[in-house]
């Protein structure tokens, strides 16, 4: 018993260690994150109202900004204002080539809604196609009313 917990100590204080040693790297993240911050206030005060308040985040790779906002609509006016930005953005010295507008939905906790299921008839409706189904000769349109009348909703 005494080696198992010989070894299982070691083991934990080289992940401590590790932990420990990895502090540098965690300030460096956190670093970056304060100019990711940064970069996004600058672009946000280049943006007219309300896309200014739609940016989520702005991320600097090389020489292409990608801006992240939370839907279809802002990415597209963000492409809109896409050479205006850039030429502002130039003009403040930050070296961007290319504006990469990218979406990122809002996460929410709540569960996502149930899938939406076809329409179905009321019964009423159903009622009524049976009725017309069985003044009909057989044939086609017979069976296709009698089908339809069993969409109903219960």
């Amino acid at each position: 018993m005494w080696c198992f917990s010989s070894i299982f100590s070691k083991n934990v204080m080289r992940s401590i260690q590790k932990l420990l040693n990895a502090q540098g790297t965690l300030t460096q993240l956190h670093k970056q994150l304060a100019q990711q911050e940064r970069l996004a206030q600058q672009v946000r005060a280049l943006l007219p109202s309300p896309l200014d308040e739609q940016l989520l985040a702005a991320v600097l790779n090389g020489r292409v900004l990608s801006l992240l906002v939370s839907s279809p609509v802002w990415a597209s006016r963000l492409r809109y204002l896409a050479p205006q930005l850039l030429r502002q953005l130039r003009q403040q010295g930050l070296p961007v080539e290319q504006l990469r507008p990218r979406i990122l939905p809002a996460r929410s906790d709540a569960k996502r809604p149930a899938r939406h299921h076809r329409p179905g008839l009321s019964p009423e409706s159903a009622n009524v196609l049976r009725q017309a189904a069985d003044a009909l000769e057989a044939g086609p349109l017979q069976e296709a009313l009698r089908r339809l009348s069993r969409h109903h909703r219960k």
